[in-house]
């Protein structure tokens, strides 16, 4: 039987040294090909397959307070597995917006979308450990989190964004009263010109892609809680 902490930091590590190579591998922040691209995404998907297959064999040893079976916790890891591949399928359009918008070279598209990744981890695991403490304390909270879930459906059914990022009044602001050069600088974010420290384009872009996930954020981890509390309340009935 192993200490359920041990796996939680093992898997974090692993996450964490993934991550590292991912930023050392394209440091030199060359155009990805297509072939390229689609050689790394084989290779997380088969990492999510491998890391199934171990819930799947292992998981009543890795986690035995568990109320979940192997062959439970196997299924509900692929379900959201699926449907955060699903989901991510509009984070891709709203990303391919923003470059277009800001012209943003296709060198330094991966380091703004690996910065990207980085935040919506963050963002996640803040708002998955505050949401779930919420709910435990609060269970009122889960009709707040669903009337979230109403409006933002609502908002995608019947609002139509504007197709200009600069329309929007927060980056309009941050353009305005943060100090930026004019053009992209390599793929730095900060520059210093005439003993002024300046933002660069590449900063502002990497900005607007945190907000987006933000967004993503809050409708995707809104829908699991809500789905987490209801799989607990089937297993207590």
């Amino acid at each position: 039987m192993l200490n359920s902490t041990w796996p939680i930091i093992g898997f974090n590590i692993f996450v964490l040294a993934m991550l590292a190579l991912d930023l050392y591998l394209h440091r030199d922040n060359k155009e990805v090909s297509l072939r390229h691209a689609l050689g790394w995404s084989a290779f997380w998907i088969g990492c999510a397959i491998i890391f199934n297959a171990i819930i799947y064999f292992f998981w009543e040893a890795i986690n035995p307070a568990s109320l979940l079976t192997n062959q439970e916790a196997a299924l509900a890891f692929t379900t959201g597995y699926l449907i955060e591949k699903s989901l991510s399928i509009d984070n891709l359009f709203v990303f391919a917006m923003i470059f277009s918008a800001f012209a943003v070279p296709r060198a330094y598209q991966h380091k703004v979308l690996f910065y990207g990744v980085v935040g919506a981890l963050i963002m996640r695991g803040i708002m998955i450990v505050v949401g779930s403490a919420l709910i435990a304390k609060y269970h009122w909270l889960l009709y707040v989190f669903g009337v979230l879930l109403i409006l933002s459906a609502l908002k995608m059914a019947f609002f139509k964004p504007s197709q200009d990022i600069g329309d929007n009044r927060l980056i309009r602001s941050l353009s305005s009263h943060l100090p930026m050069t004019d053009d992209f600088r390599d793929a730095a974010f900060w520059v210093r010109e005439n003993g002024r420290l300046l933002a660069t384009p590449l900063l502002l872009v990497v900005i607007v892609v945190e907000l987006s996930d933000l967004m993503f954020a809050i409708d995707s981890i809104t829908g699991h809680l809500c789905r987490y509390h209801r799989s607990l309340s089937g297993v207590y009935r």
